[in-house]
């Protein structure tokens, strides 16, 4: 595949008949909108967001010894929604919620569920971790993408 740089994803875009791209590769994630309708200026917008937050080591030497030691903040990782839908913490509102701030988790325990079209999805967790923080609020409405849950591994 030929090397396409950002500005022909946008001259590309601005191009198209398209309302919206959503383009995500490496440590890039570009999302260009065309507002019409009313809004100011018509003009078509492009956002940036900020790459994904990775987890970065350093060696930290005690005593002659060397071990790898997580940065303060870059150490969490993000577990992101899978799909659209309605966010819940528990099975129903009288149970309690499957995990809460600072419970260990093993591979395959049940985070939370995912509603979408009636359908209830339980997301599970893909490896033991920590939950650091639970980043939405309960019956939320979450998109394609979007972290659920704060981590550390």
């Amino acid at each position: 595949m030929k090397d396409i740089t950002l500005e022909e994803i946008i001259d590309r875009f601005e191009d198209s008949s398209l309302s919206e791209l959503d383009v995500s590769f490496k440590d890039l994630h570009v999302i260009c909108k065309r507002y019409t309708n009313g809004l100011p200026n018509s003009e078509d917008n492009v956002a940036f967001s900020e790459p994904p937050v990775k987890k970065t080591k350093t060696k930290r030497v005690i005593e002659g010894k060397s071990e790898e030691v997580c940065n303060d903040v870059e150490c969490f990782n993000t577990i992101t929604s899978p799909l659209v839908g309605t966010f819940y913490t528990a099975p129903s509102p009288d149970s309690p919620p499957f995990v809460k701030k600072g419970d260990k988790v093993k591979k395959g325990d049940t985070l939370c569920i995912l509603e979408a079209m009636k359908m209830m999805n339980e997301l599970t967790a893909e490896e033991d971790c920590t939950i650091e923080e639970i980043l939405i609020p309960e019956a939320a409405l979450v998109e394609f993408g979007q972290p659920l849950f704060k981590v550390k591994n």
